[in-house]
């Protein structure tokens, strides 16, 4: 909760510094950031707190960790290449360091993982706090040698990369030295066992967290820079809770429900009351963060002027993306993937079918904030109702 609260004063206090061209760059790297889990990670470093053998947890953050490093030379490489061969104007800022930032998410995902399996809060709870509180530190000394987008950006990966090494170092030296110990005949091996849920299970992941993100890399298509740096902004704004806060509490309840599950237990009102305290939670929160907006109005330059006028859209989606995250494990728990795969796309195609609607009736980019948020929230019944389902075929309801 602590850190959420950070992040939000954070940005608040960046956005009168860097101005809305910056949050832009930012928000655009963060995006293509997460489309790089699925090549990184598959996505599933999350899914090491459902295992409850510790064997079984670390030979699958191993194999997790070798393929991260693996993509993270290929891509240096790759975008090493792209940078000399294609115009710098044509790239997103930061591209060179991208790949350096997908790894240093996959760690931080997998160790925050083997944290909260080993039932070790204290360092999960540090590493929720010490991110944003590094993100603002950093940004604020950086800015004044150098502000503009690139330094926000520099500012994102130095915090992240500090936050993984931090978790690292939490790690009993037992988890430090089976982790690392990489083998590429244990990830082959592993991959032959396992390549059906690492594919099924780890492409429905992707797509749900690139979904969180479409709307940033479609807006770009309808929206003035300095309108797209108002939506990022609003946008991150919204992410802050939604995963600073919605995805721990999944986490930890993801924990609790994964040994019930196992055990052969009915979650399925357990599931529901957390969907629901998820939905109370966020919209209270939401609408407390909407109305200090706009008491703040005032106060903000004039090239925020849009942000108090998108963020009551915005927040609304947000309400049912945090309620959702409460239950984000659930597929990957009750291998309910292909589920996960086709509510994802279907959530992605209902984005861009917004945008076509926007761009082919002339309508204003407000109208689109007005779109994501009636698909989230379509999404997030769906997500609940097709979960629900799932269960009860399995007799857990």
């Amino acid at each position: 909760m602590i850190g959420g609260v950070i992040q939000l004063v954070a940005l608040t206090v960046m956005a009168g510094l860097y101005g809305p061209q910056a949050f832009s760059s930012l928000a655009v790297f963060m995006a293509m950031s997460h489309s790089l889990a699925f090549f990184t990670s598959l996505n599933l470093g999350g899914y090491t707190i459902s295992l409850t053998s510790r064997p079984e947890r670390m030979n699958f953050a191993s194999t997790l960790i070798t393929g991260t490093i693996l993509f993270t030379f290929v891509a240096l490489g790759l975008f090493g290449l792209v940078r000399i061969a294609v115009p710098t104007n044509w790239l997103p800022t930061g591209i060179l360091i991208l790949p350096l930032y997908a790894a240093a998410q996959c760690f931080s995902t997998v160790f925050f993982g083997l944290h909260l399996a080993a039932a070790r809060t204290n360092w999960a709870a540090s590493a929720l706090l010490l991110r944003p509180t590094l993100f603002f530190a950093t940004a604020m000394l950086l800015q004044w040698t150098h502000p503009a987008s690139i330094t926000l950006i520099a500012s994102v990966v130095l915090s992240e990369i500090l936050v993984c090494m931090m978790l690292y170092t939490g790690l009993l030296s037992l988890e430090r030295s089976q982790i690392f110990r990489l083998s590429l005949a244990r990830w082959r091996a592993s991959w032959r066992r396992n390549y059906k849920f690492f594919l099924t299970g780890g492409l429905g992941s992707y797509l749900s967290n690139l979904a969180m993100n479409t709307p940033i890399l479609l807006g770009g298509w309808i929206m003035t820079p300095t309108q797209m740096g108002n939506f990022a902004l609003a946008h991150r704004l919204m992410n802050a809770p939604v995963r600073t806060i919605g995805a721990p509490i999944g986490a930890i309840v993801n924990r609790n429900i994964a040994r019930l599950y196992r055990d052969g237990q009915a979650i399925g009102r357990k599931i529901v009351l957390t969907y629901g305290l998820g939905v109370v939670i966020g919209l209270l929160g939401f609408v407390l963060l909407a109305y200090l907006l706009r008491a703040l109005e005032p106060q903000l330059p004039a090239d925020w002027i849009h942000m108090t006028d998108y963020a009551p859209f915005v927040f609304s989606a947000g309400v049912f993306m945090f309620a959702t995250s409460t239950i984000g494990f659930l597929p990957l728990l009750i291998r309910n993937l292909w589920f996960l795969t086709l509510w994802s796309t279907g959530r992605i195609l209902g984005l861009v079918f917004s945008m076509l609607v926007v761009v082919a009736m002339n309508l204003a980019p407000i109208t689109f904030l007005f779109l994501f948020a009636a698909v989230e929230m379509c999404a997030s019944l769906a997500f609940l109702a097709g979960n629900t389902v799932r269960l009860r075929s399995q007799g857990r309801l």
